[in-house]
């Protein structure tokens, strides 16, 4: 890919420890048990509702305003 990911988005530092890193940064609501906002997060069915609310990297992503490609 090459644009920016969840973890530079919001300057993560705890990267390595999220289920996201290394492959999936640029579609993290997908992946079950990121660390968002400093919890771990359900599988997508029982967080996209938060994400679409309370993610500005996941609306950035789908309003194109953030770059993942």
């Amino acid at each position: 890919m090459g644009g920016t990911t969840c973890w530079d988005h919001h300057k993560c530092n705890r990267k390595v420890d999220c289920p996201a890193y290394p492959n999936s940064g640029y579609a993290c609501w997908l992946i079950e048990g990121t660390l968002c906002r400093g919890e771990t997060q359900p599988a997508y069915e029982q967080k996209i509702t938060s994400c679409r609310s309370l993610c500005e990297y996941y609306t950035g992503v789908m309003d194109g305003s953030i770059k993942v490609t």
